[in-house]
């Protein structure tokens, strides 16, 4: 496997890892009064999201110096360039993330192996606990990338996108699985609420999103002469995509979740949409690992 394709799906892990860990733990919220099988599962997606994070956090630091040494598997251990790289933004951003990724691990898995409490409620000092690490995740999306040749606003904007993304992205799945095990009269309300707090968090999502653009491209005309701006524009193809199967839901879906055949149908267009966010991610990681600006099409 190439360091590039190495470097690729680590960046890829990352991302599903924080969108896992930052949505798995909004929609604990939004079922805090489901079933204690419900919630167990929910912190489970929560605690792997966080494994997952924690490796792929390591692992793409060192791909990145096997990348620099291009010399096989040793040259990732090269323990020169670690240390000349560990005080780069790269190796902050990296220890940060394993630090941040291992706080979750260590809160989830004590939570649910050692807690007293049958509810498994996620309230009060979870919420404080998780707050910071989340803060700390996304914190570190500004020390690297392309953003850091931009203002601090830009810094600003990558970390909202990035939490508006990974708070609808990570909500997918715990959505799906609800379909499959909450009670109609519950998932309804459980729905609903996601549907008005998902207007927020979209909207953020889009404006941080256009604030972006007019930072990271010098003329719209870049979104079709350059490989950045072509790959932008298959990403924002996928959000697009995504935002429509999400209104669907909201607005004919949701409100049809009377029986069985309502519930079904929510279910296979959550699916499709847990389909186009993957992808969706995919071509971010590629679009932050592989393509730099201002390179022609």
């Amino acid at each position: 496997m190439s360091w590039d394709m190495s470097s690729l799906l680590a960046k890829a892990f990352i991302l599903i890892a924080l969108a896992s860990v930052i949505g798995g733990a909004f929609c604990l919220l939004l079922s805090s009064h489901s079933a204690l099988k419900i919630r167990r599962h929910l912190y489970n997606y929560v605690a792997i999201g966080a494994l997952v994070g924690f490796f792929a956090s390591g692992l793409y630091f060192f791909v990145q110096i096997g990348a620099i040494n291009q010399s096989g598997l040793s040259g990732m251990l090269d323990r020169t360039m670690i240390s000349i790289l560990a005080q780069s933004g790269l190796g902050y951003a990296s220890l940060i993330r394993v630090i941040a990724f291992f706080m979750i691990v260590i809160f989830f898995v004590f939570k649910t192996r050692f807690s007293k409490s049958e509810a498994l409620n996620f309230g009060g000092f979870s919420i404080l606990f998780f707050s910071i690490a989340m803060l700390l995740l996304v914190y570190s999306f500004s020390l690297i990338g392309h953003v850091t040749e931009l203002q601090f606003l830009a810094g600003v904007a990558v970390g909202l996108h990035i939490l508006a993304v990974s708070l609808w992205v990570g909500s997918l799945y715990p959505l799906w699985y609800l379909c499959k095990l909450e009670k109609v009269e519950r998932l309804q309300q459980i729905m609903r609420r996601f549907g008005e707090l998902a207007m927020v968090f979209v909207g953020l999502l889009i404006l941080s999103g256009v604030f972006l653009l007019t930072q990271l491209l010098e003329a719209p005309i870049e979104l079709i002469s350059t490989s950045y701006g072509l790959t932008l524009l298959f990403k924002l193809t996928g959000v697009v995509a995504l935002l429509s199967l999400g209104a669907i839901n909201k607005l004919r879906l949701v409100p049809g979740l009377t029986h069985a055949k309502g519930v079904i149908h929510l279910q296979n267009s959550i699916a499709l949409e847990i389909a186009l966010a993957f992808v969706v991610l995919m071509i971010t990681a590629y679009l932050t690992t592989l393509v730099g600006l201002g390179h022609s099409g």
